[in-house]
């Protein structure tokens, strides 16, 4: 199941990789999970929201970064949400996803 490889994947790409929590829809084909990952650079964890789910003949991921920015005042950012986006989408590639950019 892609959810499970996903988070094998996930965990094994850095000590402080770990699945947070993740939830589905009533018929359990619609799937969201957040992940985190502790950066040096930013000194803070980053989270990856990742959507699976079913699109016209097939399944559509989307991943999104957030959590990287600094100071309560100014969104400061080292480019870690960024960096975690890419790499689930690297993972979804070793998985045989296409990359779509929009």
């Amino acid at each position: 199941m892609l959810a499970n490889d996903l988070t094998a994947l996930f965990r094994r790409s850095g000590i402080s990789c770990i699945l947070v929590d993740e939830a589905r829809n009533a018929t359990r084909d619609t799937i969201l999970l957040v992940f985190e990952k502790y950066y040096m650079r930013v000194e803070n964890r980053v989270s990856a929201s990742v959507l699976i789910y079913p699109f016209k003949d097939g399944i559509k991921v989307e991943v999104i970064g957030s959590g990287g920015g600094q100071s309560v005042f100014f969104r400061f950012n080292w480019g870690s949400e960024i960096s975690i986006a890419r790499s689930m989408g690297k993972i979804l590639l070793e998985l045989g996803f296409t990359e779509v950019l929009y």
